[in-house]
């Protein structure tokens, strides 16, 4: 897991085409692959963005960082 610091790290890792973003809204935490077009419109800034390279490391920590149901897979990627 790596905290995605600004937008030149999000698009690294969106043009790697590689892992998936947790988008951190106050309200609601959504995972996306890092090919999702959500993950193309997103701001660094605004929210906490977390990288992970594979799916299980993503589902991991997010199971203990928010419990099973403080967050989500998006329905638009996975």
């Amino acid at each position: 897991m790596q905290k995605i610091q600004d937008h030149a790290h999000l698009s690294k890792v969106i043009e790697s085409g590689r892992g998936y973003v947790l988008n951190g809204h106050m309200d609601r935490k959504v995972l996306h692959r890092a090919t999702c077009s959500f993950a193309e419109i997103m701001s660094p800034g605004e929210y906490d963005k977390f990288y992970f390279g594979d799916l299980s490391e993503a589902v991991n920590w997010c199971n203990k960082k928010f419990g099973t149901y403080g967050w989500k897979r998006c329905g638009q990627c996975l």
